[in-house]
Order: structure tokens, then sequence, then C-alpha cells
């Protein structure tokens, strides 16, 4: 979603997200300090590298995308906790 004198497919640097302090604070501190207006709206993944993050490992491919499922649902699960209105998925 474009906002208001934003570009299509600009994007924030973590310095122009997070306080200068952020490796410092704790979870909560740090979501209470975002600055709301400049998160993005929406996010796309693209689910790429679970199967050769198993092999690495020397782990099933199946592991690696059980790992993938895990990392999307902890993505998901602060989707709505950081103001995210879309979250787009997209497998490889």
């Amino acid at each position: 979603m474009k906002r208001k004198g934003e570009e299509v497919g600009a994007s924030m640097t973590q310095r122009e997200l997070h306080p200068p302090d952020a490796g410092n604070m704790s979870e909560e501190e740090l979501t209470a300090s975002l600055d709301k207006e400049k998160l993005p709206r929406h996010v796309a993944i693209i689910m790429d590298g679970n199967g050769r993050w198993a092999d690495r490992r020397e782990l099933p491919r199946t592991a690696g995308h059980r790992a993938g499922i895990d990392s999307v649902h902890a993505v998901v699960g602060l989707t709505g906790e950081n103001y995210l209105e879309l979250l787009d998925t997209e497998p490889v």
C-alpha cells in the first residue's frame, strides 16, 4: 500500500525504524519505541532456502520446510502486534 509521499518500492532501513540503542532494549521496550507511522503496512516473505538449510545440517528436507513454517508462524504472531496490515508468503 502506497502512503502519501512514499514512492512505490521504497524500503525502510533498520536505522530509520529502530532507535540507536535498540540492541540494549527488551523486546517490549523496542516494540513500544517503534514509530508506527514508519512501519511498512505490507511485507512479503519469499520461502526459499529451507531445503538447503536442512541439507547443510544433514537433516531431511522436510525438516527445513517445517523450520520455515515455524518462522512464518512467529512472523504472523508479530503481524497484528505491530500494525502490519498484509503479509504475503510465496513458496519457491
